[in-house]
């Protein structure tokens, strides 16, 4: 019986199928990285299915009516009652509105006024301690502790009452941190402790440059030169406002005042007649249509979101089973190869 030699060829083939790493056969022949690769083509064509029935349910579900339309339709009731929204245009100008007429707001301090009267008492007084004063610079107690007791001019003691007049005059008002400009609206709010709130009318408010001014013009009605001179030191010095700018609350507010704007302005109850044959259409019922047909879009999505879902899915398995069936039967060669296998459903992805 005669032997059949093996060719060097049939070596070489043999030692190289032995050679074939397992880790490559494994990943080859898996069943479970069959199933994966199955699992998420399904997926992802699932995801891309829903997306685009979403994208042309937008598209389609577009209902605009420009006011002057005569309505040549049979009459529309409302098969609900729905809220009536109001225009993109008008919507946004109120929220403009809203964001533009905010007030600022402030923490007030009530004791600042105090505070700064007793400051200016000690800074006449001719106490030594006011050269440690931290509300007045040491220039201004040097002038005011060259200025006689007694004399031709005004006295010390004069300066200093006019001073406290003006002083509880602004404080009684405000004197806020921020440049009086900065406030668009004619008033503000103050929030002191423990929890109470203040409105203030913005011409009642002074900042650092009104109150320099205002001080000039009621200290020279009241002192004579060299005294005016020195009071005006003293005030141009004063930098202590009773009304600190919260930029927090100020956004705050802000946001409020936009959130208390309705999108809507009306209702229509189930039942309404909206508009009927041969009506003209006018801004009001335009507003009633697309509103009605946003509430019935929003309505039907609610309803039928999970069966959207669900058919998409049995829709991409479905094609998946044909293809699977196919290359079972036909092509088994690209079924069992795991490789060629997931490139093609990378394709058909």
């Amino acid at each position: 019986m005669s032997k059949t030699k093996q060719t060097l060829f049939d070596k070489i083939k043999n030692e190289g199928e032995n050679k074939q790493p397992l880790a490559s056969k494994n990943f080859r022949d898996s069943n479970l990285i069959r199933f994966l690769i199955v699992g998420i083509s399904v997926v992802i064509c699932t995801f891309f299915f829903i997306f685009r029935i979403d994208e042309q349910s937008v598209e389609s579900s577009e209902f605009r009516f420009e006011p002057g339309y005569t309505w040549t339709n049979k009459p529309v009731f409302a098969e609900f009652s729905f809220p009536v929204y109001k225009s993109t245009n008008t919507f946004e100008r109120e929220l403009r509105n809203a964001e533009n007429n905010s007030l600022f707001v402030f923490n007030q301090k009530n004791d600042a006024g105090v505070y700064v009267i007793k400051e200016i008492e000690k800074l006449f007084s001719g106490v030594k301690l006011g050269k440690n004063n931290n509300l007045f610079p040491t220039s201004v107690y040097e002038l005011v502790e060259k200025v006689p007791i007694s004399g031709q001019g005004d006295s010390k003691q004069k300066i200093k009452i006019e001073l406290i007049n003006f002083v509880k005059m602004a404080y009684s008002s405000g004197i806020i941190d921020i440049d009086f400009e900065n406030i668009k609206n004619r008033e503000i709010i103050a929030f002191s402790l423990p929890n109470f709130q203040t409105i203030f009318k913005k011409e009642s408010l002074v900042d650092n440059k009104l109150l320099n001014e205002h001080g000039k013009s009621f200290l020279e009605s009241k002192l004579k030169p060299d005294a005016c001179a020195l009071a005006k030191e003293v005030l141009a010095s004063l930098r202590y406002p009773n009304l600190i700018y919260n930029k927090d609350m100020t956004e705050l507010e802000r946001d409020l005042n936009k959130k208390s704007i309705a999108r809507s302005f009306g209702i229509v109850k189930k039942g309404d007649l909206i508009v009927k044959h041969g009506d003209r259409v006018n801004e009001v019922t335009a507003l009633k249509l697309q509103s009605y047909q946003i509430a019935k879009n929003q309505l039907s999505e609610n309803n039928n979101n999970f069966l959207r879902y669900l058919g998409s899915l049995g829709h991409v398995c479905l094609i998946f089973s044909f293809i699977l069936i196919y290359l079972y039967n036909i092509r088994k060669k690209i079924f069992n190869d795991n490789f060629q296998f997931g490139i093609l459903c990378s394709i058909l992805v």
